[in-house]
């Protein structure tokens, strides 16, 4: 009987690698080409405001920040073996009473993605310093004619509340805006 078991565990193990090995081996992440992006846009309804790359364990995803008449949001997607696997991972509704708009993700990737309702706010920025959960990045160079920017951060999640600071910066090195906050004068 103890035979027995023994050897129907080994069996079960056995298959269970035979499994893995095979099935991770069926899996081969390349870059989401252009097409599918438009694929994307065309089946979602979405107009694209800015999209990056990043790498997880090795597998390239594809983060699209997006906009409709009534929200925005984010999409992460992959390509399988040529097969599209996308998702929408985050939505607001929009709101035009606000400077910007901070969204963020924590769970198997993470970054946060900063959208401009402002105009007068996105012209007169030249740099922005974020500051998430204590790692600092600047964005440099901000472009007019870009109202979203998609800033992914590496390591593992957070398994606390998250925090997000901002400073806007003109092109004299003077802070005009603080996220969460508002500008001075207000």
């Amino acid at each position: 009987m103890k035979n027995k078991f023994i050897i129907i565990t080994i069996i079960i193990i056995f298959v269970i690698s035979i499994y893995q090995f095979f099935g991770k081996n069926n899996q081969n992440y390349i870059q989401v080409s252009g097409e599918q992006v438009s694929t994307i846009i065309e089946n979602e309804k979405i107009t694209r405001l800015s999209s990056v790359e990043i790498l997880s364990d090795d597998i390239p995803i594809t983060i699209i920040s997006y906009r409709t008449n009534d929200e925005i949001g984010a999409i992460e997607a992959l390509n399988n073996n040529g097969k599209l696997e996308y998702r929408k991972s985050i939505a607001t509704d929009i709101n035009n009473e606000k400077k910007v708009e901070v969204l963020g993700v924590n769970g198997g990737f993470r970054y946060i993605i900063i959208t401009f309702y402002d105009e007068e706010l996105l012209n007169n920025t030249k740099n922005i310093s974020v500051l998430y959960n204590g790692n600092l990045t600047n964005i440099n160079d901000i472009k007019v004619d870009r109202k979203s920017y998609i800033i992914p951060f590496e390591g593992s999640p957070i398994r606390k509340r998250n925090t997000v600071k901002l400073e806007f910066w003109d092109s004299e090195n003077n802070i005009i805006y603080n996220y969460p906050g508002k500008s001075k004068g207000d």
